[in-house]
């Protein structure tokens, strides 16, 4: 005897239902949006066992309420809260799993999935396209055709809770049958469980290349770094070298000159030009008896310019120390001056070296050198 439809279950969040409609499909239809208790649409989706989830399913796990259950979500529809029988009612999800079946539905409608990279790869498995094209898309074409709305009311079977007919003539059959389609889904399910365990191994496989390719990409990057370090500090001290061969000519023609007071042991310095990369500057130790210190300066900017203008200011108090122009490179790429010992107390020292042309000044390097006693 059918009930009064006054006194129905109305459909609620996460109710599980069978339809007549769809009974030749493996499906059961999720509640993700219902009216209160009273005449009106609910919105459902397709749920199911199979464990392929694509960019657009949501998963429900085995510890979860209905679990395990594959969510459809591209595949929703709106249908009249009078077509969910109570009597084919055959289960519920959790609050948390309609919650991620929305979020993931209206993520579809505003064309951002936001999917895993193993749920694309789903989307193109022939496995999941063969669901697809097999259950889902007939599914749902089933229950939305107006000949499904008008269709007599059959009693389907659940999903989850199939019907048995004791003292039935066809028993025996019925059951026979039942036992070939559990033991085919079993198989299907041993197979598509196969199917998820090589593609996770897969999967590690692919994590394990990647990240032997990163490595050697660093180990490569580091090399080349140590390379450059290498070749910067040869020529460093190859300049530094030819700075003291330099300086020591110098003396030397210095003391052939008839000088009274030849320089010997000038304290000098080789700079480069200011690395951002590198933290305090090199520190440079003078004798308390020097009477001149001498500086090198690499140029690295090779623009021709007719002379150069250097700049000396203390950083400590920020104000100039010394400057002049009509420098001219003594070599390739060096310019070198000579500066009175008390010119320079111990501090931090920035200096600015400018090219001279056409009435314009362009900077042309600028270095750093810290000056201390002993």
């Amino acid at each position: 005897m059918s009930r009064h439809t006054s006194d129905r279950r109305a459909p609620e969040l996460g109710d599980l239902y069978v339809f007549a409609e769809t009974a030749g499909f493996p499906v059961e239809w999720a509640v993700l949006d219902a009216p209160a208790g009273g005449p009106g649409r609910c919105l459902a989706v397709p749920a199911d066992t199979n464990p392929l989830a694509g960019s657009a399913d949501v998963e429900i796990l085995a510890n979860e309420p209905a679990g395990p259950l594959s969510l459809r979500c591209r595949f929703a529809l709106w249908l009249d809260a009078a077509r969910f029988d109570p009597d084919r009612r055959t289960g519920a999800l959790a609050p948390d799993a309609v919650a991620r079946a929305l979020e993931k539905k209206a993520a579809l409608e505003a064309g951002d999935p936001a999917a895993s990279p193993l749920s694309w790869e789903t989307d193109a498995d022939p496995e999941y396209e063969d669901w697809v094209r097999e259950v889902l898309i007939p599914a749902h074409a089933a229950l939305a055709s107006p000949a499904a709305r008008e269709a007599p009311a059959v009693r389907a079977r659940p999903i989850r809770n199939r019907w048995s007919a004791p003292g039935n003539p066809y028993a025996a059959l019925a059951a026979s049958i039942l036992l070939m389609v559990t033991l085919g889904l079993a198989g299907g399910l041993l197979w598509q469980k196969g199917q998820i365990t090589d593609l996770s191994h897969r999967s590690e496989e692919e994590l394990r290349r990647e990240r032997e390719r990163h490595v050697g990409e660093l180990r490569q990057t580091e090399e080349a770094h140590r390379r450059e370090i290498a070749e910067r500090e040869r020529l460093a001290a190859q300049r530094e070298q030819e700075d003291r061969n330099r300086i020591a000519d110098l003396e030397h023609r210095l003391d052939r000159a008839g000088h009274t007071r030849p320089l010997v042991n000038a304290p000098y310095a080789f700079l480069s030009p200011k690395d951002p990369v590198r933290g305090e500057p090199e520190t440079r130790v003078l004798p308390p008896g020097a009477s001149y210190f001498f500086l090198v300066l690499a140029v690295n900017d090779f623009r021709p310019f007719p002379e150069y203008r250097l700049e000396i200011v203390n950083k400590d108090t920020g104000k100039p120390v010394w400057s002049s122009r009509g420098l001219h490179k003594t070599g390739i790429s060096e310019i070198s001056v000579a500066l009175p010992r008390d010119l320079l107390p111990p501090g931090d020292y920035q200096l600015r070296l400018f090219g001279l042309k056409d009435g314009k000044a362009e900077p042309a390097g600028e270095y750093e050198m810290r000056i201390a006693e002993k």
